[in-house]
């Protein structure tokens, strides 16, 4: 009877070691299957890894600038898995708040006008999830997707913006703030795009009247209104509008844009050098050329969790209802509506913006802002 029993319990003990086998066999087919279909899945969704130090991208975004070049692994950044995927069904309309109690920082999204600033102020609520303001209390914005235009800036408020739009250089208005993002873009059409939202409601009717557009009145030349239509025009409407092509063959142009020139060299260099707090500055330019990047980039600083369904999303829907679509952009259309005169400050300016930079060890290159400035193409700011 005892030799039955010993019988028994030995082929129970093997069974019992060909069952965890099995289960050890089962699990290791069941994650070898698994991560081989994430590997080989359509491209219709990125995959993000994190395991080289850099994050793969295997969507092929191009468009938008997003591979794993562009982004240096952090691990104080995404707290994504190791492979994580994000589908593009599941991108909603994004929901909006202010910020959760008194925040740290006050933080400026300063541009020189025409730079971009309200459609990125559209890209960080997008990525963010909070509502962005401003110093002008735009009500037509505030009805149109900024909830947050008409919150005052200041910290005794109840309720706070995660960044405050402002074209303002001088000291009384730098000091509300402890934190800013500076958009750069290149003067040629940073102006250009000022001059658009100025006069998109305001049109020259004929020829005659605008050779007359001016006139001289003591020595002085001013703008003889009366040969100019008016149309009554919201905010909305003048940040997507474009103003009448004859415009930019008027003295108006000519003398809106030499004034300009040297607002947009003060502007970018006072913020620079006056504002004294911790800063970021990014181009227009890369913002349009490697969205997810750039996005990526503002949120850390902004110090936010930068989820990449957040990102994902955020430049699946970057377009927004506040960015003027191009027309006949190229360099060297846009560089043909100044004088050799201008096109000279410009460079110049440039150059002066890159030097200031330099000197307060500023990781700025705008180099390719000096294309078609001059015959000689000259791309460096050497004498």
């Amino acid at each position: 009877m005892r030799c039955y029993r010993t019988i028994i319990t030995n082929c129970l003990r093997q069974k019992q070691h060909v069952a965890v086998f099995i289960l050890l066999c089962l699990a290791l087919v069941y994650i070898t299957v698994k991560y081989t279909a994430v590997l080989t899945r359509s491209p219709v969704s990125p995959v993000l890894y994190h395991g080289r130090g850099k994050f793969m991208e295997l969507m092929g975004l191009s468009h938008v600038g997003y591979n794993g070049k562009d982004w240096q692994h952090s691990r104080s950044g995404y707290n994504a898995g190791p492979n994580e995927v994000i589908e593009n069904k599941t991108c909603q309309p994004r929901s909006l708040s202010f910020l959760p109690g008194k925040p740290r920082y006050l933080t400026a999204l300063f541009s020189f006008p025409g730079s971009g600033n309200t459609w990125t102020r559209h890209l960080i609520q997008e990525l963010t999830g909070f509502y962005t303001g401003s110093v002008y209390n735009d009500a037509s914005l505030a009805k149109n997707g900024f909830p947050g235009e008409m919150e005052p800036v200041t910290k005794i408020s109840t309720r706070h913006c995660i960044v405050y739009k402002s074209h303002m250089a001088t000291n009384k208005s730098l000091k509300p703030f402890n934190k800013a993002v500076i958009i750069i873009r290149n003067p040629l059409h940073a102006i250009k795009s000022y001059f658009n939202y100025e006069f998109s409601g305001k049109k020259v009717p004929n020829e005659r009247k605008d050779r007359n557009l001016t006139k001289t009145k003591n020595g002085k030349r001013t703008l003889w209104k009366s040969n100019v239509v008016l149309h009554n025009l919201t905010s909305q409407d003048k940040h997507v509008n474009h103003a009448d092509t004859s415009l930019f063959h008027t003295e108006k142009w000519r003398s809106f844009a030499s004034e300009r020139i040297k607002r947009w060299r003060m502007k970018n260099i006072q913020w620079m050098t006056k504002f004294h707090h911790n800063c970021t500055i990014v181009l227009y330019e890369s913002l349009k050329t490697n969205c997810s990047s750039e996005l990526y980039r503002i949120g850390k600083f902004l110090g936010i969790n930068v989820k990449p369904k957040d990102l994902w999303c955020t430049v699946m829907n970057q377009e927004g209802h506040f960015h003027r679509k191009t027309i006949n952009e190229t360099i060297s259309n846009v560089a043909s509506l100044y004088t050799s005169v201008q096109r000279d400050e410009i460079h110049k300016s440039i150059c002066d913006v890159t030097n200031v930079a330099r000197k307060l060890a500023i990781e700025l290159n705008i180099s390719q802002y000096l294309t078609n400035l001059s015959e000689k193409n000259q791309l460096d700011c050497s004498h």
